[in-house]
């Protein structure tokens, strides 16, 4: 699932100096962190796209001030290329009185899309960051790029996060791969249906000897981990990337092209970045010392930020209806507008309220911002905190309240119409490692599930109900280990150990429902094999039938996140009375 207009993934991280580092001294000086990606630690890049950095700058002496003129950065490099956009980026610094110290920085030269840059305004802080070294908090926001071709750039996507993963280690496993490739006398086990799904010019060569016409074993496994995760093999030196840009384009992989480009493209950032540090000096224009890749960059927390405008138009007097939205078809929230009399005039009560959240997020935050009466087209800075006031159901996120007193414009009190606007921005951290908003290749799920609709080596037929699916067995077995027990027993009483053809393959027909009082629905039991094979939610209405499938067939991504709609019969009704009461 995609993020829509009002939604931004963000990303908190620490950027952290070490002790082996050199410390930062008392003088006019410049320094960046290392190349950093969007999901990874600098020192592990398990994606390759390492797009981003952070910098600060240190104008004063502390010897003598005791604090310094103080200025941070943010770069992101080649984000066009990836198919997302930076919306914002805040940062916090801790101070000697240990309160936190929130900066919003500001884009620079927006008319670039090779190197974007955010640079706060200049503010004072403490010579802690020179003693101790560096240690700052960011918090990103990112959304996709509504005008790149979502067929070749990446994108943030709600799914399974275990997904290509559980397939990837199938093949190196070696469980039920139907097909082999030999590079330079080394043999690469894999699935036809992966291969044929993901790359058509190469799945012609399954039917020959499986040489591929390549003498890179590197550069052939980094093609397979591609086709099996969306993802860039990780590790890879200069050499075996070039070969590998050289495969998938010979293989037509075009994803892939785009992921090469980038890192192609990040060769010549560093030339880039110093050559624009002129024209983003501080107020004192002072020479600069430019430090590079100091420190250490880890990522610390993901979530989403919903942006939702409130907009009500009454007089005094007038009794406010509540509001309702949702989040992705299941999460409640509400907004009511309550006036309560006050000795210096009138005055209203503004809450906020959410009811069961969509499972794997958990609400950590509210802030609002009252406009002036125009829709806002962006990320807002310079929120006011909403104070919870009551929360109830624990980590099942059953009911929380927020709410503030607002002052609303003298024109209320002469029985005139009144328009409020109120920008809320909602934060919600995830909580379970293995469900979220990840950057990943669109293509891949839709090209998995494709197979099944188009039949493609599909080898077992599963009858439920009325309706009958060709499936394949490598997939659901690496996905579900009660249907990998299932062929694994079918396997050992087939007489013939041989690599069954297309034809019999889907000779093999299960009914998956017999004997059992409690039948799957047939359409229901399609969305769980979307979720299989895409790590997608295809709809969020059928949760409670998907929690009995994904807990009969052991999916314990899918059994975590659909268990809290068993009991979400009628809460929509429930929500309304209790906003009244609010």
């Amino acid at each position: 699932m995609l993020l829509k207009e009002n939604e931004f993934v963000f990303r908190d991280y620490e950027w952290l100096s070490t002790s082996g580092d050199a410390k930062v001294p008392n003088t006019n000086i410049k320094v960046v962190s290392p190349f950093f990606s969007v999901e990874s630690e600098t020192c592990e890049i398990s994606d390759g796209h390492k797009t981003f950095r952070f910098g600060i700058r240190l104008v004063g002496n502390g010897t003598i001030f005791d604090k310094f003129h103080t200025v941070v950065y943010f770069y992101a490099h080649n984000v066009d290329v990836l198919g997302i956009d930076v919306a914002a980026v805040e940062c916090s610094i801790g101070l000697k009185t240990a309160t936190q110290q929130s900066i919003y920085l500001q884009r620079k030269f927006k008319e670039s899309q090779v190197i974007q840059v955010f640079k706060s305004e200049e503010f004072l802080t403490y010579d802690h960051l020179s003693d101790k070294g560096i240690s700052l908090k960011y918090r990103i926001y990112m959304a996709n790029n509504k005008y790149s071709n979502i067929r070749l750039g990446l994108r943030f996507e709600l799914r399974d996060t275990t997904f290509s993963q559980e397939l990837w280690s199938a093949a190196q496993k070696g469980h039920m791969t139907d097909c082999e490739f030999v590079v330079k006398n080394q043999i690469f086990l894999a699935h036809r249906v992966v291969v044929a799904a993901r790359c058509p010019v190469l799945a012609e060569r399954m039917g020959s000897d499986g040489n591929t016409g390549t003498t890179n074993s590197v550069a052939f496994k980094a093609l397979l981990y591609f086709l099996y995760t969306g993802h860039l093999l990780p590790g890879m030196n200069s050499y075996d990337r070039q070969q590998f840009t050289d495969l998938v384009k010979q293989f037509q992989v075009k994803t892939a092209a785009e992921s090469m480009a980038v890192i192609n493209r990040s060769k010549g950032m560093s030339q880039l970045f110093l050559a624009i540090q002129p024209n983003l000096k501080s107020r004192d224009q002072l020479t600069v010392e430019i430090r590079e890749n100091h420190g250490r960059v880890s990522l610390t927390g993901r979530g989403l930020c919903l942006h939702y405008d409130y907009i009500t138009t009454f007089r005094a007097g007038d009794v406010i209806a509540p509001e309702m939205f949702r989040f992705d078809r299941e999460g409640f929230f509400g907004v009511t507008l309550t006036e309560s009399q006050h000795k210096n005039g009138h005055n209203y009560q503004l809450t906020f309220s959410s009811f069961h959240l969509v499972s794997g997020f958990k609400l950590v935050a509210v802030t609002y911002d009252l406009k002036d009466g125009a829709r806002s087209s962006s990320l807002p800075t310079h929120h006011c905190n909403m104070t919870k006031m009551y929360e109830e159901g624990g980590c099942n996120e059953t009911l929380k309240i927020f709410r503030e007193g607002i002052s609303l414009p003298k024109n209320v009190e002469n029985n005139s119409l009144c328009t409020v606007h109120v920008n809320f921005k909602v934060y919600l951290a995830e909580v379970d490692e293995c469900w979220g908003y990840r950057l990943n290749d669109p293509r891949l799920p839709v090209e998995f599930w494709s197979a099944v609709k188009h039949k493609i080596f599909t080898d077992v037929e599963l009858h439920v109900g009325s309706r009958s699916f060709s499936v394949h067995r490598a997939i659901l077995s690496a996905r579900s280990s009660v249907f990998a027990a299932m062929f694994k027993n079918i396997d050992m009483v087939e007489s013939d150990s041989s690599l069954p053809t297309e034809d019999d393959c889907r000779s093999l027909v299960i009914d998956i429902c017999a004997g059992e009082e409690n039948d799957l629905d047939p359409d229901a039991f399609e969305d769980f094999l979307v979720f299989l094979y895409t790590g997608r939610l295809r709809t969020t209405e059928s949760l409670a039938e998907l929690w009995a499938a994904a807990n009969k067939y052991d999916v314990k991504t899918l059994e975590r996140i659909s268990e809290s709609a068993k009991v979400r019969f009628g809460m929509e009704e429930l929500c309304v009375a209790l906003m009244s009461n609010l």
